[in-house]
């Protein structure tokens, strides 16, 4: 792609325990396509390696102390830094759909705006 969009995006992924999922998910996210990306988990308590593998992946980590797909989004939309919210949910390999439009890690995908800022 040549052109980068002048958009600022921030993708929010929530996760737990997603130590198997999170690495080939983060890497299947396009980058060099708009003006800024910012790449986030909102982890709830995981055990496993879920947050140093972002870390290592330079991903933006948020803890999320309390349970559930909505309240990670919902504390991922609070603390976002960019106008564009996508929201994507890791899959495992084992776990994947298969789906002739569907990224190879990636499950789901959500384009939102958030309200301008003057």
């Amino acid at each position: 792609m040549s052109d980068v969009l002048p958009v600022s995006v921030t993708v929010i992924l929530p996760t737990r325990n997603e130590e198997e999922a999170l690495g080939p998910t983060i890497d299947a996210i396009p980058r060099g396509w708009c003006k800024d990306l910012e790449i986030m988990i909102v982890d709830g308590n995981s055990t496993d390696r879920t947050r140093e593998i972002a870390l290592e992946k330079g991903v933006r980590v948020h803890l999320e102390p309390r349970k559930g797909y909505g309240r990670a989004y919902r504390s991922g939309f609070d603390v976002a830094k960019n106008d564009i919210i996508v929201t994507l949910t890791p899959t495992a390999p084992t776990r994947q759909r298969s789906s002739p439009t569907s990224s190879s890690a990636c499950s789901t995908t959500t384009w939102t705006s958030s309200p301008a800022t003057a």
